[in-house]
This record gives structure tokens, C-alpha cells and sequence, in this order.
């Protein structure tokens, strides 16, 4: 799988200024949507990424280390799998 439209959100709307750009993880996804065209591939993508059969670490690895985020859930002790639960979940509405 070709991932095109997840690094953009990690990497570019939870940069290491995400915060400054946003108040909140769900604002800054919404502005992803905003301002991006292909919020569908977006959606579609992490429904594939979470469909697969990454563990934990390999999604850390992925959304952190290869795509850029700077927000890592893990270190508010939250899951990364369950975040990004509700990142699709944000990607979802208002479609």
C-alpha cells in the first residue's frame, strides 16, 4: 500500500507546531479536512491501516517515526490504536 494522504495529516497537521496551529488533536484533523482535497483517501487508508495487522508498536513507528507526527498518544498513556480509532472517527463526520 502506497500511503499518500496519512502522511500528509500526521506530518503535516500534527507537525511540531500543531499546537500552535490548533487547540486540540480533533482541531487539527478538522483543519486537515478543511483544507485538504482527498479527505476520502484519508479516511480510506486509515480504514486500511487499522484493518491490517500492524501491532501497536508498528502503528507508533508509522504514524510517529516514518509519517512525522508529533503528537505521540503513547506518551499521555493513551493507545495508539484507540487514538486513531478516533482520528477515523473525526475523518467520518460532516462527510
Amino acid at each position: 500500500m502506497t500511503w499518500v494522504q496519512l502522511p500528509q495529516l500526521f506530518g503535516g497537521y500534527l507537525h511540531q507546531d500543531w499546537d500552535l496551529e490548533a487547540s486540540s488533536i480533533e482541531e487539527a484533523v478538522r483543519n486537515f479536512m478543511d483544507r485538504e482535497p482527498k479527505v476520502g483517501r484519508a479516511r480510506d487508508e486509515l480504514k486500511m491501516l487499522l484493518s491490517g495487522s500492524h501491532t501497536d508498536a508498528e502503528l507508533r513507528r508509522l504514524v510517529v517515526d516514518v509519517w512525522g507526527s508529533s503528537y505521540d498518544p503513547t506518551l499521555d498513556g493513551r493507545e495508539i490504536r484507540e487514538w486513531l480509532h478516533e482520528v477515523a472517527s473525526i475523518l467520518e463526520r460532516d462527510v
